[in-house]
């Protein structure tokens, strides 16, 4: 569970992910901005390589 507590307050640190308390249990929301920026990246370097080819 350490390591788990580690790398979500590094994701939390970065604001990637959010943490909402509500009683007993706690909510995690992931921030997949990122992610979709990155994927659309990749997608559109393929595109620009199979132009070239």
């Amino acid at each position: 569970m350490r390591n788990l507590s580690y790398h979500l307050n590094i994701l939390k640190k970065a604001g990637l992910v959010w943490e909402e308390k509500e009683k007993n249990f706690i909510y995690y929301d992931l921030n997949t901005s990122i992610l979709e920026e990155l994927m659309s990246w990749l997608i559109e370097l393929e595109g620009s390589r199979k132009n070239e080819e």
